[in-house]
């Protein structure tokens, strides 16, 4: 198992016990973004930010605004086709 994976199943066993934290969230959604797994990173992004909004400071809530526009840039390129990668 890769690092990657186990952080994912580490936060959802943590989001199970305390949903109420954004780092949580944030932590999934990179490692989920390193897995090519953008739809969820995007997804885990917005819930970080909801959770954040309530509990964390405005710096938390740009940085995650920032990552999570760039999550929803990967996201859009992988729906696009690599001609260089299928080369």
């Amino acid at each position: 198992m890769s690092k990657d994976e186990e952080a994912i199943q580490d936060a959802d066993t943590s989001i199970e016990l305390n949903p109420a934290t954004f780092k949580v969230y944030r932590t999934r959604a990179r490692a989920r973004l390193h897995l090519e797994m953008y739809q969820e990173a995007v997804n885990d992004f917005k819930a970080a930010i909801e959770h954040a909004e309530s509990e964390g400071s405005d710096a938390d809530v740009r940085a995650l605004r920032t990552e999570l526009k760039k999550a929803e840039l990967d996201l859009k390129r992988s729906k696009t086709k690599d001609y260089y990668k299928i080369l």
